[in-house]
């Protein structure tokens, strides 16, 4: 069963969760909304979204600590999360990037950009996950490889002393089966 991907925005403007809220649908996204940091991460916590539009200013609200609370979450850690801003302050922007978002959107955005945006999160997001799938086989196959390894070197050394108690009763069968020639010669 496919599951619809979630997206909170936050944002403490009415016609901003409006907008977002009709073209997310219309990507055939689930949207969620929250207007301040009380209600984002109890949004988060429960819906667990796998993308995040998190507006910059949010009067109240320290926004920066509010993204580093969703990074440090384990819940969230398959969460993307995109910045959106009025502000064209780059240092601001990068502040963000820096401390953990994933991208940034600046208001007022275009329909299209939105759109190829969410979806590069989302995309990134389950590339993301089918890495740490791999990953997880590649780990499981290695721990499997080392057993086997592992049992096929025991099997080796015990295979090697049967053998080498075999050889030594067939020398010493040999030597007691052996005419004595000293004996002969007298």
């Amino acid at each position: 069963m496919h599951k619809t991907p979630k997206i909170l925005i936050v944002d403490d403007e009415l016609m901003v969760h409006i907008i977002l809220d009709q073209l997310i649908k219309s990507y055939g996204f689930d949207p969620l909304k929250a207007s301040n940091c009380e209600e984002a991460e109890q949004q988060a916590e429960e819906h667990r979204p796998e993308l995040i539009l998190l507006d910059i200013l949010i009067p109240g609200t320290d926004s920066l600590a509010l993204l580093e609370s969703f990074i440090n979450n384990p819940k969230l850690k398959n969460s993307r999360i995109i910045v959106v801003t009025g502000s064209n302050d780059l240092n601001i922007i990068g502040n963000y990037i820096d401390a953990g978002a994933d991208d940034y959107i600046l208001k007022p955005f275009h329909a299209t950009l939105l759109k190829t945006r969410l979806i590069h999160a989302l995309d990134s997001l389950k590339q993301s996950q089918q890495i740490e799938n791999v990953q997880t086989i590649l780990d499981e196959a290695t721990r499997k490889l080392e057993e086997a390894v592992e049992a096929s070197a025991e099997y080796s050394e015990q295979l090697s002393h049967d053998l080498n108690n075999v050889l030594l009763g067939v020398g010493m069968s040999s030597q007691l089966l052996r005419p004595d020639t000293k004996k002969q010669s007298t």
